[in-house]
């Protein structure tokens, strides 16, 4: 394929992910990386059917421990749901 063909295949691509909201192109078992997924739909209250990845990715746990002091000794489901 030459350099016309990659770039209108590309073109396509973006076409069809943002006529569809991004979901065109997201894998058949889901997007599992939170923040692909963002960037993927844009801004949403609650993630949607393509996002299968955790509710509260790791690092985002290991974030709120930092930012907030939180002990090394809490959890990572406390931290989860009590912060």
């Amino acid at each position: 394929m030459g350099r016309k063909g990659v770039l209108s295949l590309m073109i396509l691509c973006f076409l069809v992910g943002c006529s569809t909201g991004g979901k065109g192109l997201s894998p058949p078992g889901g997007i599992t990386d939170p923040y692909k997924y963002c960037a993927a739909v844009g801004n949403a209250d609650v993630p949607g059917p393509p996002y299968q990845g955790p509710r509260v990715p790791d690092r985002l746990v290991e974030a709120v421990r930092k930012v907030f002091g939180v002990s090394p000794m809490a959890t990572k489901r406390w931290v989860k749901e009590e912060t």
